[in-house]
């Protein structure tokens, strides 16, 4: 009979935590909902070390919609390990300035442990006014913008 009571008592708090339970926890999503984009692909590798590049762009903002850009460089599971790993992470440097824009982001591999990434979109406040820049990402923490009046050669190899 003790057993069946206990039994019982942890079955009613158990009801109780989950009709207190905010029901929003219920339905929480792995993914932040300010990540408005992912790109990944093309392929790095430096001392023992390898994985894909990744792209994440994230969203502020109501009426004027601003933009953050990362970089990272996810390193593929080793022997016993079950999921990847981050190893860098880097926000570049924008030449039209630091969340002033809604922005999108296309990457393409352009040769072994290298991918051209292009970041484009709208001015928040001007949204006629249309920005584009052109990043290169290679080893692990190495993001450089390529000059406006540079051709970016594409290595096929």
């Amino acid at each position: 009979m003790r057993r069946l009571l206990g039994t019982l008592v942890v079955m009613f708090r158990t009801l109780i935590f989950a009709l207190f339970l905010p029901l929003g926890a219920l339905a929480q999503s792995a993914v932040p909902p300010e990540v408005n984009s992912v790109a990944s692909g093309g392929y790095w590798e430096t001392d023992g070390d390898s994985g894909i590049y990744r792209v994440v762009v994230v969203n502020s903002g109501f009426e004027h919609v601003t933009s953050q850009v990362f970089v990272e460089w996810v390193r593929r599971p080793k022997p016993g390990e079950y999921a990847s790993t981050i190893v860098a992470t880097v926000e570049p440097m924008l030449p039209f300035g630091h969340g002033t824009a809604s922005l999108g982001v296309s990457i393409r591999p352009i040769g072994k442990g290298k991918i051209r990434i292009v970041v484009s979109g709208d001015i928040s406040v001007q949204p006629d006014k249309k920005v584009r820049t052109v990043l290169v990402a290679t080893q692990p923490g190495c993001v450089a913008a390529v000059p406006t009046n540079k051709s970016l050669s594409i290595n096929t190899q």
